[in-house]
């Protein structure tokens, strides 16, 4: 799915201000990250970074919707607040938050040309991840309140996979 990225970048920019660069890309892999993929941009730089988790690669539309939600972002960083002065583009910033009238502009753009909700202000359940990876989930009752606690690792420690092994000896789980 990677190789796909510069294709769709390139597609997807003629409905964005000309002129724009092509952004740099990143795949990144964190998991459990708050995001599947991030428009970086530093005041002062003439480009944008696009960070986009690996576990969002192997789907080919949920990759392209999230490829046009960071050019939106790559977009308004560029051809709208990089020329603000610093107050002016912080104050923006707090009173729109990430997804204001300029955002919503260029999204409309890709809904129009690609169908509702195709770009979006966040993820949504028709938004596929995998990053591969086999997850160990453990689920415990608390024996005094009964809530269920629970954790996840990829790759439990010994100490860990000792605490496991007691859990599930003990009947615990």
């Amino acid at each position: 799915g990677a190789e796909l990225i510069p294709a769709i970048i390139h597609e997807f920019l003629p409905l964005l201000t000309p002129g724009l660069p092509v952004p740099k890309v990143l795949i990144v892999s964190n998991p459990g990250a708050a995001y599947l993929a991030r428009c970086i941009w530093i005041p002062g730089e003439n480009n944008t970074t696009l960070k986009v988790q690996k576990s969002v690669i192997g789907d080919e539309t949920t990759l392209r919707r999230i490829i046009a939600h960071e050019l939106c972002h790559h977009d308004e960083f560029l051809s709208r607040l990089a020329p603000m002065p610093k107050n002016q583009r912080d104050l923006l910033t707090r009173v729109e938050g990430g997804h204001g009238a300029y955002f919503k502009k260029l999204a409309d753009k890709f809904n129009a040309r690609f169908g509702p909700d195709f770009v979006s202000e966040k993820s949504d359940s028709a938004m596929v991840e995998d990053d591969g990876r086999t997850y160990l989930v453990l689920l415990r009752k608390k024996p005094a309140t009964g809530q269920i606690a629970w954790a996840w690792a990829l790759k439990p420690s010994q100490r860990q996979r000792e605490y496991i092994n007691g859990v599930l000896h003990e009947g615990r789980v």
